[in-house]
């Protein structure tokens, strides 16, 4: 009798996980689908506002240093918010 009132149970938690993953699928392929797919548009290559010409590419990686100190000023700047209560 336990057995199936969990079989029931878990009925629902797995057809929600199962539509779930089917959706998700759905709009992942969906997205893919009707993005553009143009790698070189006419607008991204025209020169910035300063005037020069774009010099590699701008999706060019940083060091991860620059993330590493921006996060540590968050965490510390908030701990400081709780201290001054």
């Amino acid at each position: 009798m336990l057995l199936v009132n969990l079989k029931q149970e878990y009925l629902h938690l797995s057809v929600f996980i199962a539509l779930s993953i089917i959706l998700s699928g759905f709009l992942l392929l969906l997205s893919y689908l009707v993005s553009n797919k143009q790698k070189n548009d006419v607008e991204k290559l025209t020169a910035y506002e300063c005037g020069f010409d774009p010099f590699g590419s701008g999706g060019s990686s940083f060091e991860a240093h620059f993330f590493i100190v921006g996060v540590l000023f968050i965490i510390f700047d908030l701990e400081i918010i709780f201290l001054y209560p």
